[in-house]
C-alpha cells in the first residue's frame, strides 16, 4: 500500500524536478505523507476484551475472553468465546454485549457448541481487523476492528535535513521531522452504533499536530516514527465496568 518515491529516479531528471524531491519542498512532502502516514487507523473497537485504566493515558487489558488459537488445525487471526461462568461476570457482559453489537453489524459470525458461544471475524471484519503496533500505537498488539483512518492535511512546519546517529545500525543518515496537522477519514462502508461507538479506543496520534520523523534508506525516504502515539489512546471509562 505504501507508495516509495525514490530519490534515485529523481536524480535522473533536471535540476527543477530534483529539487522536488527534496524535503525542502512542501509538495513532496505532503506526498509522502499521503504515502505513508494516511490509512493509519484511528477510531478501533476491542475484539473480545475490556480496557482497564491504569490513569488517564494508559490502560492495560481486563477482562478478556480472546481464544487462544495456537493449536488450532487451521488458526485464524482472532477468536473468542464464553462458557455458562462468563456471564456472570459484569465485565464478560460488558464484552459480550459489545461483540453482540459487532455481529449485527456483520463484523463477527457466533456460532454456539457445547455449551459455549464462539466468535470469529465475518469477511468484513477481516478487513477491519487490527492487531499491529504501528509506531507504539498499540504496544500490546491488542485486537480491533477499525472504522477510522488518520488523513494528513497541512504541513505546520518542517525540520531541515541533517544527519543523526543512525538507531538501528552504525553510521549516521539523513533525518527530517514533519509537524501536520490531521483530520479521520470514517469507513464509508460502515457506520458504527452509538454502543459501540461508546466502546471505541482512539488510538494515537490523538492530537494534532502530530510528527512524522523520515530516514533516508538508500534512496528513500522511509516513516520510521509518528508521535505523540503514546500516551494518546483515549478509553472512555463509563462505558467499561
Amino acid at each position: 500500500m505504501i507508495d516509495r518515491l525514490g530519490l534515485g529516479v529523481c536524480a535522473a531528471v533536471a535540476t527543477v524536478v530534483l529539487c522536488a524531491c527534496s524535503p525542502s519542498n512542501d509538495w513532496y512532502v505532503q506526498r509522502i505523507l499521503a504515502d505513508q502516514v494516511a490509512g493509519t487507523v484511528h477510531d478501533c473497537v476491542p475484539l473480545g476484551w475490556n480496557p482497564e485504566r491504569i490513569d488517564d493515558n494508559f490502560f492495560t487489558v481486563g477482562y478478556s475472553a480472546e481464544v487462544d488459537e495456537t493449536y488450532w488445525f487451521v488458526s485464524p487471526p482472532w477468536a473468542a468465546g464464553f462458557g455458562p461462568r462468563d456471564a456472570r461476570d459484569p465485565r464478560g457482559k460488558t464484552t459480550r454485549e459489545l461483540l453482540a453489537h459487532l455481529v449485527q453489524a456483520g463484523m463477527v459470525n457466533e456460532v454456539s457448541s457445547y455449551g459455549t458461544d464462539q466468535y470469529k471475524l465475518a469477511e468484513p471484519g477481516f478487513e477491519r481487523f487490527f492487531d499491529d503496533d504501528h509506531f507504539g500505537n498499540n504496544r500490546l498488539h491488542n485486537p480491533y476492528v477499525c472504522y477510522t483512518t488518520i488523513v494528513p492535511r497541512s504541513i505546520v512546519w518542517k525540520q531541515p535535513e541533517h544527519l543523526e546517529n543512525d538507531p538501528y545500525g552504525k553510521g549516521r543518515v539523513h533525518v527530517f521531522r514533519v509537524a501536520f496537522n490531521w483530520t479521520v477519514s470514517p469507513d464509508t462502508h460502515w457506520m458504527p452504533d452509538a454502543f459501540i461507538r461508546a466502546h471505541t479506543v482512539v488510538l494515537g496520534p490523538a492530537r494534532n499536530p502530530a510528527i512524522a520523523k523520515f530516514v533516508l534508506r538508500g534512496s528513500t525516504w522511509d516513516l520510521e516514527d509518528l508521535y505523540p502515539s503514546m500516551p494518546d489512546n483515549i478509553v472512555n471509562p463509563a462505558a467499561w465496568p
